[in-house]
């Protein structure tokens, strides 16, 4: 969104969340989120789109019901984009592992968490998956970048 749009919603804290949902230019990874965010940390990535950042709306209403939400000035939009172009997925994927080695779980398809397995990190569905949010991700931040917009990460 444009900085002005950010801050147009930014004065209204307790309607953030949905004016933001209502926003026509959005990304939804999913679950996938947690994974690529952690994906990016273990790849170096110097802004994180969605663990970095600077608490939006403000303190008393992002970390409440509605989730943690974060948002990105356009010179983090451009930094992440850059990146994000310039890594291929296979390069942040090497990483997979050792997301197995910090103990990350998963929701099965009974709702309960199972503990992941390298088996499971390295399956080509997991993979795929997370390809295709990648690329997602990297049209996401280019589109953003390129109009000079800002964006806002909520974990909802």
């Amino acid at each position: 969104m444009s900085p002005e749009t950010l801050e147009d919603i930014r004065s209204e804290p307790p309607r953030a969340h949905d004016r933001v949902h209502d926003l026509p230019d959005s990304l939804d990874v999913d679950r996938d989120w947690k994974r690529l965010a952690a994906l990016l940390d273990l790849a170096g990535f110097p802004v994180n789109p969605m663990t970095g950042g600077e608490v939006f709306p403000d303190e008393r209403y992002s970390w409440g019901g509605n989730g943690d939400a974060l948002a990105l000035t356009t010179e983090q939009v451009t930094l992440v984009a850059d990146r994000l172009a310039g890594t291929p997925f296979d390069q942040v994927a090497q990483h997979l592992p050792h997301l197995h080695a910090q103990g990350w779980q998963s929701v099965h398809p009974d709702g309960h968490l199972h503990p992941i397995t390298a088996e499971e990190d390295m399956a080509a569905a997991v993979r795929e998956r997370l390809a295709e949010a990648y690329a997602q991700l990297t049209a996401f931040f280019a589109a953003a970048a390129a109009n000079g917009q800002r964006t806002i990460f909520w974990a909802a």
